[in-house]
Protein backbone atom coordinates (compact mmCIF):
# COMPACT_ATOMS: atom_id res chain seq x y z
CA UNK A 1 0.00 0.00 0.00
CA UNK A 2 1.23 3.33 -0.62
CA UNK A 3 2.56 5.89 1.84
CA UNK A 4 -0.15 7.83 4.10
CA UNK A 5 -2.98 5.45 3.80
CA UNK A 6 -6.34 6.79 4.80
CA UNK A 7 -8.47 3.74 5.26
CA UNK A 8 -12.18 3.63 6.35
CA UNK A 9 -14.44 -0.20 6.53
CA UNK A 10 -18.16 -0.65 7.37
CA UNK A 11 -19.92 -3.98 7.51
CA UNK A 12 -23.02 -3.54 5.92
CA UNK A 13 -26.26 -6.06 5.89
CA UNK A 14 -26.16 -7.38 3.04
CA UNK A 15 -24.85 -9.53 0.34
CA UNK A 16 -21.82 -8.14 -1.69
CA UNK A 17 -23.77 -8.38 -5.52
CA UNK A 18 -26.88 -6.23 -3.67
CA UNK A 19 -24.15 -3.87 -2.53
CA UNK A 20 -21.86 -3.70 -5.41
CA UNK A 21 -25.29 -3.00 -7.68
CA UNK A 22 -25.59 0.55 -5.64
CA UNK A 23 -21.80 1.17 -5.77
CA UNK A 24 -21.68 0.25 -9.41
CA UNK A 25 -24.79 2.83 -10.21
CA UNK A 26 -23.20 5.98 -10.90
CA UNK A 27 -26.35 7.35 -12.40
CA UNK A 28 -28.36 6.91 -8.23
CA UNK A 29 -25.32 7.90 -6.57
CA UNK A 30 -27.10 11.27 -6.03
CA UNK A 31 -29.89 9.73 -4.26
CA UNK A 32 -27.70 8.53 -1.43
CA UNK A 33 -23.66 9.44 -1.78
CA UNK A 34 -23.26 12.80 -0.34
CA UNK A 35 -19.94 12.73 -0.58
CA UNK A 36 -19.15 11.89 -4.21
CA UNK A 37 -22.40 12.88 -5.66
CA UNK A 38 -21.55 12.21 -8.92
CA UNK A 39 -19.51 9.75 -11.01
CA UNK A 40 -18.85 10.30 -14.65
CA UNK A 41 -16.87 7.49 -16.69
CA UNK A 42 -16.70 4.43 -19.15
CA UNK A 43 -15.21 2.25 -16.53
CA UNK A 44 -12.30 1.65 -18.73
CA UNK A 45 -8.91 1.28 -17.18
CA UNK A 46 -7.02 5.05 -18.57
CA UNK A 47 -9.99 6.61 -19.09
CA UNK A 48 -10.86 9.93 -17.48
CA UNK A 49 -13.53 9.97 -14.58
CA UNK A 50 -14.98 13.12 -13.23
CA UNK A 51 -16.13 13.53 -9.36
CA UNK A 52 -17.76 15.82 -8.15
CA UNK A 53 -17.24 15.67 -4.65
CA UNK A 54 -18.39 17.47 -1.42
CA UNK A 55 -15.54 17.79 0.88
CA UNK A 56 -16.37 17.77 4.48
CA UNK A 57 -15.51 21.31 6.12
CA UNK A 58 -14.44 22.53 2.21
CA UNK A 59 -16.21 23.12 -0.36
CA UNK A 60 -17.60 21.23 -3.59
CA UNK A 61 -15.26 19.97 -6.31
CA UNK A 62 -15.00 18.66 -9.57
CA UNK A 63 -11.74 16.19 -9.90
CA UNK A 64 -10.70 15.21 -13.32
CA UNK A 65 -9.25 11.76 -12.51
CA UNK A 66 -8.66 8.49 -14.20
CA UNK A 67 -10.29 5.38 -13.94
CA UNK A 68 -7.99 2.92 -12.84
CA UNK A 69 -9.25 -0.75 -12.36
CA UNK A 70 -12.58 -2.25 -12.19
CA UNK A 71 -13.19 -5.94 -11.14
CA UNK A 72 -17.36 -6.25 -11.62
CA UNK A 73 -18.69 -7.67 -8.70
CA UNK A 74 -15.78 -7.08 -5.87
CA UNK A 75 -14.00 -3.42 -6.71
CA UNK A 76 -13.25 -0.50 -8.73
CA UNK A 77 -10.46 2.23 -8.62
CA UNK A 78 -10.09 5.48 -9.62
CA UNK A 79 -7.17 8.48 -9.14
CA UNK A 80 -4.84 10.58 -10.38
CA UNK A 81 -1.06 11.15 -11.35
CA UNK A 82 0.38 14.67 -11.49
CA UNK A 83 4.15 14.99 -12.92
CA UNK A 84 3.82 11.69 -14.09
CA UNK A 85 3.71 10.08 -9.96
CA UNK A 86 6.31 12.28 -9.21
CA UNK A 87 4.69 15.00 -7.62
CA UNK A 88 1.50 13.40 -6.19
CA UNK A 89 0.00 9.59 -7.14
CA UNK A 90 -3.19 8.50 -5.32
CA UNK A 91 -5.85 6.14 -5.99
CA UNK A 92 -9.07 5.55 -4.38
CA UNK A 93 -10.17 2.35 -4.20
CA UNK A 94 -13.41 0.98 -3.31
CA UNK A 95 -13.73 -3.27 -2.03
CA UNK A 96 -16.07 -5.55 -1.33
CA UNK A 97 -15.67 -8.70 0.43
CA UNK A 98 -18.40 -11.26 1.09
CA UNK A 99 -18.67 -12.47 4.71
CA UNK A 100 -19.66 -15.51 5.84
CA UNK A 101 -22.59 -14.56 7.48
CA UNK A 102 -23.82 -13.20 4.21
CA UNK A 103 -23.22 -9.77 5.11
CA UNK A 104 -20.47 -7.34 3.05
CA UNK A 105 -17.33 -5.48 4.14
CA UNK A 106 -17.03 -2.57 2.69
CA UNK A 107 -13.24 -1.10 2.58
CA UNK A 108 -12.43 2.28 0.63
CA UNK A 109 -8.74 3.56 0.74
CA UNK A 110 -6.19 6.22 -1.00
CA UNK A 111 -2.74 6.31 -0.60
CA UNK A 112 -0.59 9.06 -1.09
CA UNK A 113 2.96 8.92 -2.85
CA UNK A 114 5.45 11.51 -4.16
CA UNK A 115 6.97 14.93 -3.54
CA UNK A 116 3.63 16.79 -2.73
CA UNK A 117 1.85 13.46 -0.50
CA UNK A 118 2.12 15.07 2.75
CA UNK A 119 1.49 18.81 1.72
CA UNK A 120 -1.86 16.78 0.35
CA UNK A 121 -2.25 14.71 3.18
CA UNK A 122 -1.51 17.53 5.87
CA UNK A 123 -4.07 19.71 4.48
CA UNK A 124 -7.00 17.52 2.89
CA UNK A 125 -6.41 14.27 4.64
CA UNK A 126 -8.84 14.81 7.94
CA UNK A 127 -11.49 15.72 5.21
CA UNK A 128 -10.71 12.88 2.88
CA UNK A 129 -10.93 10.60 5.65
CA UNK A 130 -14.20 11.95 6.72
CA UNK A 131 -15.73 11.84 3.44
CA UNK A 132 -14.57 8.33 3.32
CA UNK A 133 -16.70 7.80 6.59
CA UNK A 134 -19.52 9.83 4.88
CA UNK A 135 -19.84 7.76 2.29
CA UNK A 136 -19.50 4.17 3.85
CA UNK A 137 -21.88 5.30 6.15
CA UNK A 138 -24.37 6.36 3.46
CA UNK A 139 -23.97 3.07 1.40
CA UNK A 140 -25.17 1.20 4.70
CA UNK A 141 -28.14 3.38 5.21
CA UNK A 142 -28.66 2.72 1.38
CA UNK A 143 -28.81 -0.89 1.50
CA UNK A 144 -31.03 -1.00 4.97
CA UNK A 145 -33.57 1.16 3.16
CA UNK A 146 -33.79 -1.90 0.12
Amino acid sequence: MSKNPIRVERIIDAPIDAVFAVLDDFDRYPEWNTFTERVVTSRVVGDPVELHVNMPGSSKRIMKERFTGYEKGKRMSWGLAWGGGILLDCDRIQELEALPDGRTKYITYEGFTGLLASVVVRFYGESVRRGFELCASDLSKRMERR
